[in-house]
């Protein structure tokens, strides 16, 4: 890590910070324009903490590395619990305060505010009800009258690393809070292989990250000073070493990846020291316990690095996230700019493959709905039969009236005659008139049963044409395209009108069956009624009607869905078409985005580079 340039003054810290934020809004634009949310979401923090001026050190390390006992020592008092067993079961959050308080934050959204000395009943796991109560607990935030903590300085306590799988996951989460990191290691066990990997795959790779500090705890349990000078030694050497080849294995040495990642590092800080000492050493008003502690000087070079080093560390931390969202963001392009040729190919063939698939449609379907012409004749087929067999019954009732009536008849009696002829008339249309009505009934039924079918059978081609091109605009939205509905098919109308009716009357015309009362009647009624169809001037009157009104009838449902498929289909058309042009538009945005991102992301990386210049961190 390299010391604040001297020759950075304040109002060179203002504007570089104020040249940062520009820096880190522009690319938070960036990341939000291609989605990502994880890196719109660091820049904000990394803003956010620029802003806030406030000053993170986490204390991170293995378990029983006496964590919570070096934070003691710092606030000349044993404030936060420390025991032979693991202990620290939550995240403490030490920061200036007159008078000592506690506050403690559950997870819930609770703040509740405790005595320093109930402190241990929340935060420990030292029996079963204080771990469960710990779980419930994000964060308790200890306020303490510490010189260190005056000027906006947090000191985190954090549970042991490697002690469980819960109480890592504690440790990790509070990482990202950090702008600096003391790790402690023990003298007995320097630097140990699962340390060195934690340091590799977290500290090192950690964006929030700005510098780490290394406190070498229980140097008391070594035999001389020299010894402990030794341990030192081995961490600084098992820091270039291992730290060093695990970051070469990683990154090329000249990449930037490689230099933010080893700049937490830099010139190893390494202190030994005894908190266990310095604490015992007040207690006793031991000088000499306190003066081996080794503590003070390292007081000291803390209060500097949060003095001198902290300005440099707080921009450092931000740089870091903006050149990791650079990358991240870069990343993210190149899938785009290989995207592009390739989508708009695929659109195109996309496009003409709905066209073809409307052009099929159209032939399909509209063969289909003018098939309906020909049910007209089959509907009257029907109607025709139905006809026949009326006209046949008709014929002989109509002969067994006259063969009776002329029973009946003085045919040599003028009167009598006339009085016959008129009497037989009545009685044959009243009787003719009561033989039509089931018929009328079972024509006007078939007739509309028929029409009706037919209507339906319009109506399903018309869906699914729109079933068809609904699927086929459903389609476009894979190529985020925003698609619309169209408008539905109008259906034919359920039911008829009225059909037209037989009728009856007393003006009846039996003249094909006799052509006078006279003496041919006898001749007539023993032959046989004419062949030629429908010779019943009511029934042919009401064929020829009936005839007439399907005809227009079938026409008139098979033009309207005629006309209706080729409005849904030039629709269908004219939106493929709108399509491709949105879609030019949205190639040629998308285009136009990403030359901007390209271009607005090799400035930022720039001028994050010349920041850090000023600011002498390495790999400017």
């Amino acid at each position: 890590m390299m010391q604040a340039d001297q020759n950075v003054s304040l109002t060179g810290f203002k504007q570089i910070e104020f040249a940062l934020v520009g820096c880190l809004e522009r690319l938070r634009g960036f990341a939000g324009e291609l989605g990502l949310g994880e890196d719109v979401r660091m820049v904000d923090d990394a803003i956010h903490r620029l802003c806030e001026k406030h000053f993170t050190v986490v204390v991170m390390g293995e378990f029983k590395r006496g964590k919570s006992t070096f934070i003691n020592a710092l606030l000349g008092q044993e404030v936060l619990p420390a025991d032979i067993e693991p202990t620290t079961a939550t995240v403490n959050r030490v920061t200036y305060g007159p008078t000592p308080t506690v506050q403690i934050h559950f997870k819930d959204g609770e703040c509740r505010g405790i005595g320093i000395d109930e402190l241990a009943a929340f935060v420990t796991k030292l029996s079963d009800d204080a771990a469960a109560r710990a779980a419930t607990i994000r964060e308790a935030v200890v306020c303490y009258p510490i010189e260190l903590c005056k000027d906006h300085v947090d000191i985190v306590d954090t549970p042991g690393l490697c002690d469980d799988a819960a109480m890592t996951a504690v440790t990790l989460a509070a990482l990202p809070t950090a702008d600096a990191v003391i790790m402690v290691i023990s003298a007995l066990a320097p630097l140990s292989e699962t340390e060195r990997t934690f340091i590799a795959q977290h500290l090192l790779h950690s964006a929030d990250l700005g510098s780490i500090l290394f406190v070498v705890s229980h140097i008391d349990d070594l035999d001389t000073p020299e010894a402990a000078d030794r341990i030192l030694k081995l961490v600084e050497t098992r820091i270039n070493t291992y730290l060093l080849d695990a970051l070469r294995r990683t990154y090329p040495e000249d990449s930037p990846e490689f230099v933010a990642a080893w700049q937490k590092i830099g010139t190893p800080r390494i202190y030994g020291l005894s908190a266990r000492d310095y604490l015992k050493g007040r207690q006793q008003n031991d000088l000499a316990r306190i003066e081996r502690s080794r503590l003070r000087p390292f007081m000291s070079e803390l209060e500097r690095f949060l003095t001198l080093d902290r300005g440099v560390i707080a921009l450092q931390s931000p740089i870091n996230k903006g050149l990791t969202v650079a990358a991240n963001i870069s990343a993210a392009l190149a899938p785009h700019h290989a995207q592009q040729g390739q989508d708009e190919q695929a659109f195109q063939q996309h496009c003409d493959g709905a066209e073809q698939q409307i052009n099929t449609l159209r032939q399909q379907q509209t063969a289909r709905i003018s098939e309906g012409r020909t049910q007209a004749a089959a509907i009257l087929t029907e109607a025709h039969a139905a006809c026949l067999a009326l006209q046949n019954e008709l014929n002989t009732t109509t002969k067994a009236v006259l063969a009776a009536s002329s029973k009946k008849t003085d045919f040599f009696n003028l009167n009598h005659l006339t009085a016959s002829m008129s009497a037989t008339k009545h009685q044959l249309a009243e009787t003719l008139r009561g033989m039509a009505v089931p018929y009328n009934t079972r024509i006007r039924q078939q007739t509309e049963q028929a029409l009706t079918n037919e209507a339906q059978r319009l109506n399903a081609c018309l869906d699914a044409i729109a079933g068809a091109i609904a699927a086929l605009t459903r389609q476009f939205a894979d190529f985020g395209i925003p698609t619309t509905e169209g408008s539905p098919p109008v259906h034919l109308p359920a039911g008829t009108p009225t059909l037209p009716t037989i009728t009856i009357d007393e003006s009846i015309d039996v003249s094909f069956l006799a052509k006078s009362w006279g003496g041919s009647l006898i001749s007539a009624l023993s032959g046989t009624p004419t062949a030629k169809p429908l010779v019943w001037k009511p029934l042919d009157a009401f064929y020829t009607e009936l005839t007439g009104y399907v005809n227009a009838e079938v026409e008139r449902m098979v033009a309207h869905a005629e006309q209706e498929a080729q409005r849904l289909l030039n629709e269908a058309q004219t939106r493929v078409a709108e399509y491709r042009g949105s879609h030019r538009v949205q190639q040629a945005t998308a285009l136009n985005l990403l030359q901007r991102i390209d271009t607005g992301l090799q400035e930022s990386i720039r001028q994050l580079q010349e920041l850090a210049a000023q600011l002498r961190l390495p790999g400017a």
